[in-house]
């Protein structure tokens, strides 16, 4: 991933989050998956701390951890 590709994809994540929740069905079903997953309240805050502090090289090590090459 270069470093354009994970600007461009940490913008696009970001701003696509902002428009989830416009809608009560999106409300519940948000509210549906912190029941289910029991996530903290704040889940979403941490998510996007760990989404604008990630490297490129980190990524890299995830995607040749966990997909096949």
């Amino acid at each position: 991933i270069t470093p354009e590709e994970l600007s461009f994809t940490q913008r696009a994540i970001s701003q696509s989050e902002a428009l989830k929740y416009e809608v009560g069905l999106q409300k519940l079903s948000f509210m549906k998956q912190i029941i289910d997953y029991n996530l903290d309240k704040d889940f979403t805050v941490k998510q996007s701390e760990i989404l604008s502090k990630i490297t490129a090289d980190e990524i890299r090590t995830l995607a040749n951890k966990y997909l096949p090459l």
